[in-house]
């Protein structure tokens, strides 16, 4: 079961998520192709998802494969997980930031949580 989320509503998902769960997961891959994961704290910016305060080993990988999907776990049992998928750079103007260009958001359970709230969320 999945609900799209405009580019244009990340904002205020990310922000509900944030004052209601907590902190993101950005998930990435480093050079031989196996699964990275991170614990951030994502705001968006001009349409595009910043994640501040990433590490120097984050960043080297990052710089080496683009591909990052961020994710809000489920606030309660059986709730919606927020997901948004983009490609990550190293900001320029500030060297430890990350910047996502995200490709696409959406709110996910599987088919077993159906019986979990009904999304009321922003």
């Amino acid at each position: 079961m999945s609900i799209p989320v405009a580019n244009s509503d990340l904002s205020e998902h990310i922000a509900y998520f944030t004052q209601h769960g907590g902190s993101a997961i950005l998930l990435g891959a480093n050079e031989a192709g196996q699964t990275r994961v991170w614990v951030c704290d994502p705001f968006v910016d001009d349409g595009r998802v910043i994640v501040a305060h990433v590490g120097a080993s984050q960043r080297r990988l990052i710089a080496t494969n683009p591909q990052a999907t961020l994710v809000f776990p489920a606030i309660e049992p059986h709730g919606w997980t927020f997901i948004i998928d983009g490609h990550a750079r190293v900001s320029d103007a500030d060297p430890e930031a990350v910047i996502i260009e995200p490709s696409g958001g959406m709110l996910h359970r599987p088919p077993a949580h159906a019986d979990g709230p009904e999304w009321t969320g922003v």
